[in-house]
């Protein structure tokens, strides 16, 4: 999936930058907690990109259990899916 590179950045106008890119643009309404919420989209989605990997070639025991160790699959599958507009 290829989306802006570089760290996104809130500035305190609701615009979201990568570099001198403008990524987005937060209107008023909860304009901070929207604006940090995007701002760190790029880093959760590699971040559960990561967790899902060490899930899937784990060989840890509880991996195999069918809560797989308490890990919610369904959701953090969800959330990728979302995120590369695969749903």
């Amino acid at each position: 999936m290829n989306y802006t590179e570089g760290e996104w950045i809130h500035k305190e106008d609701g615009v979201i930058m990568a570099g001198d890119y403008q990524v987005a643009c937060v209107y008023p309404k909860d304009r901070e907690a929207n604006a940090h919420l995007i701002a760190a989209a790029p880093d959760c989605y590699e971040a559960l990109k990561m967790v899902r990997k060490v899930i899937t070639d784990s060989d840890q025991w509880w991996i195999d259990c069918p809560d797989k160790g308490g890990f919610d699959t369904d959701i953090i599958d969800k959330a990728i899916a979302k995120a590369e507009s695969v749903q």
